[in-house]
């Protein structure tokens, strides 16, 4: 290491909440999924409070030059400062706590320097009250021999690391945002060219802790690449729908609250394409029910369910939207669930959750001769599946919008 690198700290972001960026469980959580789950008109308010955060993530993608920041300095409710931001429909705010006082002798494994923070980004929707967390434990190398990063040497890290995630958070939301704009949104790839543009970024570092011979630091997002994924593909759902308000559209958002994971797939598109997906072949991994960490680095009574979101358009004005998703249980349970959705041209959507009949293709062509309700649950070996659509026919608010919500269940529940 030179002299110079000596001068620079390492801070390396290490998801805590993997896989996306999930729901908090509570009773909004539990009041938006319960109405939500008839499908229609019930189902259409779900939607249109996930789809009023196109404008907070337009806010997020407008402030992404270098001297703009929509976060203004707030403190919690116990006095710690964190960063705020808002469009009306969508607050935001970012925490970045010590914790090398409880944890000083953690590490992340093997020589790998002591995590001594956590970094939380958490939202929240003002219309149904729902909110959403990311969680990162904060490993920090490069300080000088025998440094001892105390809580108020730690303090001076704050407004680089909140510089850094600021620009994490409005370079994927610009990324997200101009990809949209074509109709189609690769996630992972918007999600790895923020982590590499904020990981290439070195801040400045002043007060003490560079009194002590540390003058910039260089945070490190490459381990939270699902994290950006999942992030960008909830920003990217209401952006399509904006730019192509004269196409059909469909959103599909599955919601895992089982103690599994489950491997998604779109296994058969009979018509149309796929614009939003969580991430790639590598991950389409939709995590268990776990809980999170609070912001003082303490696993809580309270669940993350995550979640995965795809989208699908059609490819021409007069054009159909049909597919089949299947959801593989990754272990707990051996039944492999398929979504039908279909949206025809001049006909009534269907939809239809099942164990399918042999290949993807047949089940589709099975299941989308006869129309079928709003909403319908299906029952596995260890879990259930309620299916619901928000309309069968016609616009919604001047466009061929339908939402379509998945919730895969513990069998019983």
């Amino acid at each position: 290491m030179s002299s110079s690198d000596s001068k620079t700290a390492s801070v390396t972001m290490i998801p805590v909440t993997k896989g996306g960026f999930p729901s908090i469980v509570n009773d909004a959580h539990d009041r938006a999924l319960g109405a939500a789950r008839v499908g229609g008109d019930a189902l259409q308010a779900y939607y249109d409070s996930l789809n009023r955060t196109a404008e907070f993530w337009d806010f997020m993608a407008r402030n992404s030059d270098e001297g703009q920041n929509p976060f203004v300095p707030g403190t919690d409710p116990s006095g710690n400062p964190i960063m705020m931001a808002s469009s009306g429909n969508v607050d935001m705010r970012m925490g970045v706590f010590y914790r090398g006082d409880t944890l000083a002798a953690v590490t992340s494994g093997g020589d790998d320097p002591p995590i001594v923070g956590i970094a939380t980004v958490q939202t929240g929707n003002t219309t149904d009250m729902t909110s959403r967390t990311v969680s990162f434990g904060l490993s920090v190398g490069g300080l000088p021999p025998g440094m001892l990063l105390s809580k108020a040497l730690f303090k001076d890290l704050l407004q680089p690391l909140y510089r850094n995630m600021k620009t994490w958070l409005t370079k994927n939301a610009r990324n997200i945002q101009r990809d949209a704009s074509d109709g189609e949104v690769d996630t992972e790839a918007s999600a790895d060219d923020a982590a590499t543009t904020a990981s290439d970024e070195t801040v400045d570092v002043a007060g003490d802790l560079a009194n002590q011979g540390v003058e910039a630091a260089i945070i490190d997002w490459s381990a939270a690449l699902w994290e950006g994924a999942g992030l960008g593909a909830l920003a990217a759902l209401p952006l399509i729908i904006s730019f192509l308000g004269h196409k059909m559209v469909t959103s599909v958002s599955i919601v895992n609250k089982t103690d599994f994971d489950f491997t998604w797939d779109v296994a058969y598109q009979a018509h149309g394409k796929t614009s939003v997906t969580p991430c790639s072949d590598d991950g389409k991994i939709i995590s268990k029910m776990s809980y999170y960490t609070d912001i003082w680095g303490d696993r809580t009574s309270v669940k993350a369910a995550y979640e995965g979101n795809l989208q699908f358009i059609n490819t021409d004005d007069l054009g159909s939207i049909g597919n089949v998703i299947t959801l593989t249980p990754t272990s707990g349970a051996a039944s492999v669930a398929s979504l039908v959705v279909h949206v025809p041209w001049g006909d009534p959507n269907i939809i239809w959750v099942g164990e399918g009949e042999g290949s993807a293709e047949s089940t589709y062509a099975k299941y989308t001769q006869v129309n079928g309700p709003l909403t319908m649950t299906a029952h596995f070996d260890a879990y259930s599946v309620t299916l619901a659509i928000t309309k069968l026919d016609g616009e919604t608010n001047g466009q061929y919008f339908y939402g379509v919500l998945a919730i895969i269940e513990p069998k019983g529940a």
